[in-house]
C-alpha cells in the first residue's frame, strides 16, 4: 500500500483550519478521507479516464499519525450500504493488531471485511501495566455513512 503525499504537518494544518472555522475544538482522534482521481493517466487530457478514484485516508492525533492510499471503483457505489461495525482487536505490547474479529456486524459482510482489513494495518498505543507495555484487547467502532 502506498502513502499519500501529505505529511502529518499538512494534515494537522488542514484539520485545525476546519475546526477553527467551525468554532469547534479538534477531537482527540480524527479520521480524514480525501478523494482524488486519476487524470490524464490513459491519454485523455483532463478527464478521469480510468474511472477509478485515488482515495487517501489519514488517522491523526497529537500522538499518532498514519496514512493510506487506496483506489475505489465508482461502479461499486450506489449500493446504499452503511452501518456500524464493532471490532474486537487484540493489541500487542508493540502496538500491532494480533487478532481482529467482528464483535457486532454492520449488517453488510463487505463493510465488515473492509473495516477488519483496515484495522489490521493500524498501529495502536499499547496498554501499560505500570511502566511495562502489555498485550490487551480493545473494541474499535467503525462507522460507514453515506453523505
Amino acid at each position: 500500500m502506498s502513502r499519500p503525499a501529505w505529511d502529518k504537518a499538512k494534515v494537522e494544518t488542514i484539520l485545525q483550519q476546519q475546526f477553527d472555522a467551525a468554532k469547534r475544538k479538534m477531537p482527540r482522534v480524527v479520521l480524514l478521507g480525501v478523494r482524488g482521481y486519476f487524470q490524464d493517466s490513459m491519454g485523455i487530457k483532463g478527464q478521469n479516464d480510468r474511472g477509478i478514484y485515488d482515495d487517501a485516508m489519514f488517522i491523526y492525533s497529537p500522538l499518532y499519525f498514519r496514512s493510506f492510499n487506496f483506489n475505489t471503483d465508482p461502479s461499486r457505489h450506489g449500493m446504499n450500504e452503511e452501518g456500524k461495525v464493532l471490532l474486537k482487536v487484540r493489541v500487542s505490547a508493540q502496538g500491532t493488531a494480533l487478532d481482529v474479529a467482528v464483535s457486532k456486524s454492520s449488517g453488510f459482510s463487505r463493510l465488515d471485511a473492509a473495516a477488519a482489513d483496515a484495522v489490521t494495518h493500524w498501529r495502536f498505543v499499547p496498554a501499560k501495566r505500570g511502566d511495562e507495555a502489555v498485550d490487551s484487547s480493545v473494541i474499535v467502532p467503525i462507522t460507514f455513512a453515506l453523505e
